[in-house]
């Protein structure tokens, strides 16, 4: 460029203040990877430790789901909402954080948790609260008729709300069959 009397920009840095840039931005790396590699094990250590916490709080969902899971018919739906509230509550509180353990634990090329367990609980749970919702409006409509007074019911008037809420029923999702 020079020999074909090429002006240089004013703006261009000559080659040897860039190296020296460069070798400057090379070292800051080497030493942040020197800092790192230090501090692996100590990394890792505190990784093992959240994962043996992570665990136990794994195996708590999991136990309480299959220890208090509302499929009997027995319950009461404020009880059983109450039940899946509580485990929604624990999952949209716990599931981020142990999403991002496995990340760290992936960066680390560390085992992983395995959370599907959780995913379906959740899946389930959501699904439970959608039929015990639906139940428990049924169950409104009912207690409604339980309390009106004696002298004022009138049992075609019964009759025709006890079928409203038999189609009601019927009308639920086909998926709740299941249930």
């Amino acid at each position: 460029l020079f020999t074909q009397s090429f002006l240089v920009p004013s703006k261009w840095l000559p080659t040897s203040l860039i190296q020296g840039q460069l070798d400057r931005i090379d070292q800051t790396v080497q030493s942040k990877v020197e800092i790192f590699d230090s501090q692996k094990e100590l990394i890792r250590a505190r990784l093992r430790r959240e994962e043996e916490s992570a665990r136990l709080t794994i195996t708590e969902i999991q136990d309480t789901w299959n220890t208090r899971r509302p499929f009997a018919g027995q319950i009461h739906h404020s009880q059983a909402l109450e039940v899946i509230n509580s485990l929604a509550t624990s999952l949209r509180a716990h599931l981020p954080l142990l999403q991002k353990l496995n990340k760290a634990n992936q960066m680390m090329s560390l085992k992983t948790l395995d959370l599907s367990a959780l995913f379906v609980i959740e899946e389930e749970s959501q699904s439970l609260k959608e039929l015990w919702t639906l139940i428990s409006l049924t169950w409104k409509k009912v207690d409604d008729l339980l309390e009106q007074p004696v002298r004022l019911v009138q049992p075609t008037h019964v009759l025709v709300s006890l079928e409203q809420i038999n189609e009601a029923i019927l009308a639920f999702p086909r998926k709740f069959a299941s249930f």
